[in-house]
């Protein structure tokens, strides 16, 4: 009896022992088991070129478009500083081009004012001359068949001397302002060609920089992938 009780016993433990392992092995215990997945990035370039600086360290996470590395092509970069100088020196000297033209300009605009304003003024001091000598003639009854002197010789076909007077500045005045005006008209023609031929090698070089700065970008390498 107390061989068939140690018996029972050692079953029964067994048995219980079989239970608890069952329940432990059908719980689920949660937890990350594995290795994080690694990818290689390889950065290519077109042409030599040396690395400026590094962003990143070895197995640092990183995300798409971050910024990974800056490379470097002095050549590049030297090119790019010497279009970017002689651009803004072309700028001013259009710029000093163009004030230079417009105080000529001004100056002449000027000097035909002032000629206009003088030669005006003197005819109309003749003019008023004129006025008054033709007052006292009609008022002379011993001249009034005479020719008037404020009048050219209407009976005699002849000119009085204020009215030859007052031809001659009106000559004076015209080829006077005629010449001003073809200086005045040249320099707007240089002003305007000058603006041209600038405009043309300014477009050109902007042209020139914004394709170099456009690989200059190209050396800045960002990530392509999480």
């Amino acid at each position: 009896m107390g061989r068939i009780k140690i018996i029972h016993m050692v079953w029964i433990c067994c048995l219980a022992a079989v239970v608890t392992m069952s329940r432990n092995n059908g719980k689920e215990i949660p937890g990350f088991l594995g290795i994080a997945e690694t990818r290689e990035i390889v950065v290519n370039a077109e042409k030599a070129v040396e690395i400026k600086e590094i962003h990143v360290v070895p197995g640092q996470s990183i995300g798409t478009g971050q910024l990974l590395l800056k490379l470097d092509r002095p050549e590049l970069t030297l090119r790019i500083n010497e279009i970017s100088h002689q651009l803004e020196e072309l700028k001013v000297q259009q710029r000093l081009n163009t004030v230079d033209i417009r105080v000529r300009i001004n100056q002449l605009n000027a000097q035909r004012a002032s000629t206009v304003n003088d030669i005006e003024y003197k005819i109309a001091q003749l003019n008023n001359k004129r006025q008054i000598n033709h007052g006292l003639t009609v008022n002379l009854k011993s001249i009034r068949e005479a020719p008037d002197q404020g009048d050219p010789g209407v009976k005699m076909g002849l000119k009085s001397p204020i009215q030859v007077q007052i031809e001659g500045l009106e000559k004076e005045l015209e080829l006077g302002t005629h010449l001003i005006d073809i200086k005045l008209n040249a320099l707007k023609e240089a002003m305007h060609s000058s603006k041209t031929a600038i405009s043309i090698q300014v477009e050109g070089m902007e042209k020139e920089l914004s394709l170099l700065t456009s690989e200059k970008e190209k050396l800045l390498k960002y990530s392509p992938i999480n």
